[in-house]
């Protein structure tokens, strides 16, 4: 088996998907820390039940297109 790297946008987006909020923010903020375009897609739906949680608000505050 080889090992592939897996961006953690996508892991982002499975948790996200499994309303896990801790781990979707984990690797939401791994994923501002690489750069990953996951941060253009923060304003989508699947990231809704975070929008009252300070630690997401400070990622999308951080992201300059956002501002």
């Amino acid at each position: 088996m080889k090992n592939e790297y897996v961006s953690p946008s996508k892991y982002a987006q499975i948790y996200a998907e499994l309303n896990n909020r801790e781990e979707t923010l984990r690797y939401l903020e791994q994923a501002y820390r690489e750069h990953s375009s996951v941060v253009l897609n923060i304003k989508d739906d699947h990231f809704d039940f975070l929008r009252n949680d300070p630690r997401f608000d400070k990622l999308y505050r951080s992201i300059p297109f956002y501002r």
